[in-house]
Order: C-alpha cells, then sequence, then structure tokens
C-alpha cells in the first residue's frame, strides 16, 4: 500500500523513491527548498484542507536539533488547534498533546506526562503505578515522568492546560 500524499522539498528522498510513491498511486505535490514552512507543516496544512480528522506523523523527530524541536513542538499544536486528533511516532514512543482529560488502555507501558503550558492544573492519575489528586504541575518539573500504567482503564484529568503524553513502546528483547 501507497501513501496518499508525499508533500515536500524531497531533499531527504531519492528521486527514484519519490518515482516509485508515484507509481504506487500517491499524489506528490513537490515544493521548492527556500519556502517560509517546513515540509511538515505544508503536509499538515495539506491533511487539514482535505479534512483529515486524524493525523499519525511518523519519522519527524530524527536529523537535525533545530528541525526536530520544530516538529515536535510545532505539529501537535497545529492539530491541537484545528481539532484533529494527532500523535507522533517514534519506534520508541507515542507522543500526544491534549487540552482534555484522556483515558489510557496500555497497561503495562511506561507513560510520562509534561506539561506545555506553563502550568497544568488539577492534574489527577488514577490506574497508575504513581496515582496524583488534583496536583497543579508546572512545565519545568519532572514530577510525572517515567510512570506506569496499571489498569485497563488509567485516566488522566486535569483542570487546565495542555499536557504531552508520552506512552513508550513495550519492545520485545530477544532472550539470550
Amino acid at each position: 500500500m501507497a501513501c496518499h500524499t508525499l508533500v515536500g522539498d524531497f531533499d531527504t528522498l531519492a528521486p527514484e523513491e519519490v518515482e516509485t510513491a508515484r507509481a504506487k498511486g500517491s499524489r506528490v505535490l513537490r515544493f521548492p527548498p527556500d519556502k517560509s514552512k517546513s515540509d511538515l507543516e505544508i503536509a499538515l496544512d495539506e491533511a487539514r484542507s482535505g479534512g483529515a480528522t486524524h493525523v499519525t506523523i511518523i519519522g519527524a523527530l530524527g536529523g537535525e536539533v533545530d528541525h526536530c524541536l520544530a516538529n515536535f513542538l510545532a505539529p501537535l499544536s497545529l492539530c491541537l488547534e484545528s481539532a484533529i486528533w494527532a500523535r507522533l511516532v517514534t519506534s520508541r514512543a507515542q507522543i500526544y498533546l491534549t487540552q482534555e482529560p484522556v483515558e489510557l488502555t496500555a497497561v503495562g507501558q511506561r507513560c510520562s506526562l509534561q506539561a506545555l503550558s506553563a502550568r497544568v492544573e488539577g492534574l489527577s492519575l488514577s490506574g497508575f503505578k504513581y496515582p496524583l489528586q488534583e496536583a497543579t504541575f508546572s512545565r519545568s518539573q519532572t514530577l510525572c515522568l517515567a510512570n506506569e500504567v496499571t489498569e485497563a482503564r488509567a485516566r488522566v484529568e486535569f483542570a487546565s492546560g495542555e499536557l504531552y503524553i508520552t506512552l513508550m513502546h513495550n519492545l520485545e528483547r530477544p532472550q539470550p
């Protein structure tokens, strides 16, 4: 199965990769390297204009540190502002940004929370190894780093703020 649409200047793809995708039915939208938006922002604009309600962003956190930071902060915020459910997926984690309570079904997975807003008010965690009740959590704290989902329906609830939720993949390690 080919992807629906390829968007960008394709500076990191070989020409034959772009042509292979086109031959398999992908729509190709090529942009010049000198532009005022990143390839990812253009791709998200395209998804939004096409009526997307869910977006999964893969491979956005590798490469140069400036692009990594921009790709971490901007796309999830842009999707949140546009009422599009979005996640960043890496080989080790899924990352979400939310302004609303969330229910997780990820028993046994490591889960970390980080405030994007200056403060997250009324933060309560249930179904976690380390529960919380009505806490105030600031962007400068690491209070919610490396928790673990322990119940089938874990809840992350809060009254206000923006919160990153990172679920680490349970990767099976080969036994010696």
